[in-house]
């Protein structure tokens, strides 16, 4: 009988969606924004009843995501069941008649605005630890060493969309759902976030006069892991644990083609040539400097059609990669100006534009440190930034790439 009654409040939600679907013929590829002439269309009834009905039914979405042929023949379905905060409360603070979820900038801008709260957070609570151990090493005797073991890593500590997906999992009520809400919650486990350990080594010393017996304090601290987000902040059982990675994996495909670095013309690329359209500045003319030192010994994925490393479906490489050791290095190509950075958890994550004149830009992905910033003037062979894995990785690498008036260009025919 369950199953029955399961199955029935499926095919409620799936007849709404197909009358919602009917007005969206001109909606782009699954999980994208709706286009702009179903808008008025689709801003009213629909929306509203699928919400409610999917929220209901929220325990069917894992379910439902395997349909991928359904999938494609409802996209407002599929956008529906993503994790509700990335929609900001799914309606658009500057068009409130039009629900957020048709607003793909605003969607990404809250994504990366959580996930700066969170950051904040986590690193508001290390500090503290840290003035904690700082404390103790004050009170310390003159003759007493210390050192601190600290392997905490701020940009690998938490999968913002993890996060995100756990929290909208264990909300009840899509109504409640708010970012403030969010960093609330997680505020009242500050204190427990983080945690040190303290051990003492004795050792003989002798000088001229005497021996003297000298300690040595080793602070090792330890961040709680990202599963006691799921366990212990918001306790999810069995059930939401599931709908919390269904969530996931959706905001993954979601997030996958906008921020892909395979896909050509995605949203970087845009947003660089829209950036660029009214500069005049001029090449200088100076032929490229290395970006990565021997980078040529080191490039492990070329320019151009490659399997995909998460997908393995055959698309488009955007640049080149450069596997190197994470803290790597990574350096200008030519003069120019930092057009913009970027702080990411998905695709290009931690990444650096440089506008060069001449509408030509060199784009420097996956770092785990930025040492410029937005307008900073740069000379080729500066260092920029250091060798990461953030973001749409499978580990340590610089993807580099080059662009001409907005076009991408194998970047093999420009470094020396």
């Amino acid at each position: 009988m369950a199953e029955d009654k399961q199955g029935g409040g499926a095919s409620d939600v799936i007849a709404q969606g197909a009358s919602a679907a009917q007005t969206v013929r001109s909606a782009v590829k699954t999980g994208k924004a709706i286009a702009g002439a179903a808008k008025g269309a689709a801003a009213g009834g629909p929306y509203g009843a699928i919400a409610m009905g999917l929220w209901q039914n929220k325990k069917l979405v894992g379910k439902i995501i395997l349909a991928a042929v359904f999938i494609m023949m409802l996209p407002i379905l599929f956008i529906l069941m993503l994790p509700a905060l990335i929609f900001g409360g799914l309606r658009s603070t500057e068009s409130p008649e039009i629900p957020i979820m048709n607003d793909n900038a605003a969607i990404y801008a809250n994504i990366e605005e959580v996930g700066d709260k969170v950051h904040e957070v986590l690193a508001g609570a290390h500090d503290d630890v840290l003035s904690t151990i700082q404390r103790k090493i004050d009170a310390l005797y003159d003759d007493d060493e210390h050192e601190i073991i600290d392997n905490f890593e701020l940009d690998a500590a938490v999968d913002t969309n993890i996060l995100i997906s756990q929290y909208c999992a264990h909300k009840d009520d899509y109504e409640e759902i708010d970012t403030d809400d969010l960093i609330s919650i997680i505020k009242k486990h500050k204190g427990e976030l983080f945690s040190y350990a303290e051990t003492v080594e004795s050792r003989e010393v002798k000088t001229e006069d005497e021996t003297i017996t000298v300690h040595k304090h080793t602070y090792t601290v330890s961040f709680v892991g990202a599963d006691y987000f799921a366990d212990e902040v918001f306790k999810l059982d069995e059930e939401q644990a599931e709908l919390a990675r269904d969530y996931a994996e959706n905001l993954v495909i979601f997030l996958d083609e906008r921020d892909n670095e395979t896909v050509s013309g995605n949203g970087t690329h845009l947003n660089i040539s829209d950036l660029l359209k009214d500069d005049v500045s001029l090449y200088p003319g100076d032929d490229f400097y290395p970006v990565i030192t021997n980078w040529r010994s080191h490039v492990s994925s070329e320019f151009g059609n490659r399997s995909d490393p998460f997908t393995k479906q055959t698309k488009f490489h955007t640049g080149i990669d450069i596997g190197v050791p994470k803290g790597t290095p990574i350096y200008a190509a030519a003069d120019g100006t930092v057009l913009y950075t970027k702080k990411v958890t998905t695709g290009y994550g931690y990444h650096v534009v440089i506008n060069h004149g001449g509408k030509i830009t060199t784009l420097y992905a996956h770092c785990s440190k930025l040492l410029v910033a937005g307008g900073d003037t740069v000379k080729k062979g500066d260092t920029i930034a250091e060798v990461g894995s953030t973001g749409r990785s499978t580990g340590p690498h610089l993807h580099f790439e080059v662009l001409v008036d907005g076009v991408l260009k194998n970047p093999r025919e420009y470094l020396p």
